[in-house]
């Protein structure tokens, strides 16, 4: 049958082809789109972790520079209280 537009109806079975594969072509393409999202937010974690280690280094250093100040204060505190003795 022929409308003048459209062309040809096609039959049944190819039509439900044409939209079975139609909808199998959409799948694989939001499948394709999912991985590569899913590819970023694995190396995106990554990332993150590697920051998150060397925030946790800083840190750590952070805390022995203090730790060594405050022995330093400590004994510059000693040795002023040994000069004012004298």
């Amino acid at each position: 049958m022929v409308d003048g537009t459209s062309g040809p109806t096609p039959p049944p079975e190819t039509y439900k082809e044409t939209t079975l594969n139609t909808i199998l072509q959409a799948i694989a393409a939001s499948r394709e789109a999912l991985e590569l999202k899913i590819d970023t937010m694995v190396t995106d974690l990554g990332l993150l972790r590697d920051g998150i280690c060397h925030l946790a280094e800083t840190v750590a250093t952070t805390e022995r520079t203090l730790e060594d100040i405050s022995t330093e204060m400590t004994t510059i505190r000693e040795r002023m209280s040994t000069l004012e003795d004298t």
